[in-house]
C-alpha cells in the first residue's frame, strides 16, 4: 500500500509536468501575444503549486513519502556564496523570520538581538551556536565546520520561533553581525513584526524607507519585510526592488544527491569541479574527498539523457548525483553526504529479512523546474528541456518504486511457498496418517496370527510322534 500510494502520486505529477511541457511548447510559438503568455504563466504557477502540494502532503500512516524524508540527506553548496552579496552589504544571514503562533506569554513584547562570541543573545539570553539547529538536518548546527547553508531555528523560552536563513560559506562572526541590533516585536494582538528603527541600511549612505501602507518595508538595497503564512520575514534580496517571489536565500548549485550504496561515501567536504566538454555535456574535471581518487580507480561518468553524474570505484562504491540546467560550472562545489532516510519493511521472521524503501525528494527544485518561466518565447524554449529533465527524473523514481513493488510480490510468492511447505512438515510431525497406520496395524496383525498358527502346528508334531510310539 505504501508503494502504491507513492506510485499513484507520481503518476499525477507526471501528468502535471506533461501539461507544463505542453504550455512551454505553446508559449514558444511566435503566434502568441504577451497577454497569451501571461495567461499561460498563470496556469504554470498554479500547476507548480499543485506539484509542491503533492510532494509535501503525500503520506502513509503519517509518514511523508515524496518530500525527501525517505531519500538521501545531504547538501551541495559553494563556499563563499555570501560574498556574492557584498555589494548589498549582506553577510552571513539573508533572511530572519519570526513566528509567534506558539507563544506562551501574552501582551506586547520586544525581542532584541545582539551578537556574542559563543552564540546569539535575544533579550540577554544566550543561545549557543551548537544549540541553533538546522531545520532540515537536526544533526547540523551553527557550530558545524563548515556551516551548511540553510535555515536554522532559535526558539525562545516563551515559544517564539526565529528562523535564520544562513548563506553558504558563512562564519559565526558574520552571522552574529548580520543580526546584531535587530529588534522584533509582538503587539497586544500577537502579531509579530520588525522594528523599522532597528533595521540598519544595508549599504553606506542609504536610508531606511517604509511604504506608507505598511504592507512591505523596504530598507535600502533590496531588503524587505513580507508575510508568509504564520511568519513575518525580513529578507535581503540581491537586487533593488526585490519581491517576495525572487528573494534568494542562497545561490543554488544545480546539483543534488540521488542515491549511494555504501556508508563509506558519507561525510562532509567532498568537492567537485564541473565544466562542459566540447559537446556541451557537463564533466567532472576534478574531485576530492571520495574513497578513491582518479589515480586509485575512482571516476565520474555523465549521462546527459537522465542528467546524472555517477561516481564509481574498484571497491564497488557508487554515488549518483542529479544535475539541472542551472549547474554551477567552473566553481568548486562542496558536497556533504549526511545519511540515508529509509523505511525498512520486515518481510521474514528473522533479523535482517527486510526490504528497504528509499524515495528521493520530488520537489520542484530536485526536478529542476523550481522557477519555470513561459512569459517569453526564449524562456519557454528553455522550459521545454527542463520539463523533459523533470519527466526523466520522475521516471527514475517510478522505476525504483516499481522495482520495490516487484520485490514485494516476489517475496510474497516465496513466503507462500515456504508457508505451504512448513505447514506440511508440521502436519507430518503432529498429525497421524490414519491410512498408513491402519496398513501397518493390519500387517503386524497378520504376521502375529501367522506366527501363532505356525507355533501351534509345531507343537502338534511331537505329540503325534509320541502317539505312534505308544
Amino acid at each position: 500500500s505504501i508503494v502504491q500510494t507513492a506510485d499513484g502520486a507520481l503518476a499525477e505529477m507526471k501528468d502535471i509536468v506533461h501539461r507544463l511541457k505542453e504550455l512551454s511548447i505553446r508559449s514558444a510559438n511566435g503566434t502568441n501575444t504577451n497577454e497569451d503568455r501571461q495567461a499561460m504563466q498563470a496556469e504554470v504557477s498554479q500547476l507548480a503549486e499543485e506539484l509542491t502540494r503533492i510532494t509535501k502532503q503525500t503520506e502513509y500512516n503519517g509518514q511523508k513519502l515524496l518530500n525527501g524524508d525517505l531519500g538521501v540527506k545531504g547538501r551541495s553548496y559553494v563556499l563563499g556564496t555570501s560574498k556574492d552579496y557584498s555589494e548589498s552589504g549582506i553577510y552571513g544571514v539573508s533572511a530572519v523570520a519570526v513566528n509567534a503562533k506558539d507563544r506562551t506569554s501574552t501582551g506586547a513584547a520586544t525581542y532584541a538581538f545582539s551578537s556574542d562570541p559563543d552564540g546569539i543573545k535575544i533579550n540577554g539570553e544566550l543561545y549557543k551556536w551548537s544549540d541553533i539547529k538546522n531545520t532540515e538536518l537536526p544533526e547540523e548546527s551553527l557550530a558545524s565546520d563548515p556551516i551548511l547553508p540553510g535555515k536554522y531555528m532559535i526558539e525562545t523560552n516563551d515559544g517564539v520561533k526565529f528562523t535564520l536563513s544562513v548563506l553558504g560559506g558563512s562564519t559565526t562572526d558574520q552571522i552574529g553581525q548580520s543580526v546584531n541590533g535587530l529588534s522584533a516585536g509582538i503587539n497586544d494582538s500577537g502579531v509579530a513584526g520588525f522594528d523599522p528603527n532597528s533595521l540598519k541600511p544595508v549599504r553606506d549612505g542609504e536610508s531606511v524607507t517604509v511604504n506608507p501602507d505598511g504592507s512591505t518595508t523596504v530598507i535600502g538595497y533590496g531588503t524587505m519585510v513580507y508575510q508568509d503564512g504564520d511568519e513575518t520575514v525580513l529578507s535581503a534580496g540581491p537586487d533593488p526592488g526585490s519581491t517576495k517571489d525572487n528573494v534568494q536565500d542562497d545561490i543554488g548549485t544545480g546539483l543534488s544527491i540521488d542515491d549511494y550504496n555504501n556508508h563509506a561515501l558519507e561525510g562532509k567536504g567532498k568537492t567537485l569541479l564541473i565544466e562542459d566538454d566540447e559537446n556541451g555535456v557537463p564533466q567532472v574535471k576534478s574531485f576530492s574527498g571520495f574513497p578513491f581518487s582518479t589515480a586509485e580507480g575512482g571516476k565520474f561518468e555523465t549521462d546527459p539523457l537522465s542528467k546524472t553524474l555517477t561516481y564509481s570505484d574498484s571497491n564497488g562504491n557508487e554515488l549518483v548525483l542529479n544535475y539541472t540546467d542551472d549547474l554551477a560550472k567552473g566553481k568548486t562545489i562542496y558536497l556533504d553526504v549526511i545519511s540515508k532516510g529509509e523505511m525498512k519493511i520486515q518481510v521474514g521472521n528473522t533479523e535482517g529479512q527486510e526490504i528497504v524503501i528509499r524515495i528521493p525528494d520530488c520537489s520542484l527544485e530536485s526536478m529542476g523546474i523550481g522557477d519555470l518561466d513561459v512569459t517569453t518565447a526564449e524562456e519557454a524554449k528553455k522550459s521545454i528541456g527542463r520539463c523533459d529533465a523533470a519527466l526523466a527524473y520522475l521516471s527514475r523514481v517510478s522505476s525504483r518504486i516499481g522495482a520495490i513493488q516487484n520485490r514485494f510480490e516476489a517475496n510474497i510468492s516465496n513466503l507462500n511457498v515456504s508457508e505451504e511447505n512448513l505447514t506440511g512438515s508440521f502436519s507430518t510431525i503432529r498429525d497421524t496418517d490414519m491410512a498408513a497406520e491402519m496398513v501397518e496395524y493390519t500387517k503386524y496383525q497378520i504376521l502375529t496370527q501367522a506366527g501363532v498358527s505356525i507355533l501351534s502346528q509345531a507343537n502338534e508334531l511331537p505329540q503325534q510322534a509320541l502317539q505312534l510310539l505308544q
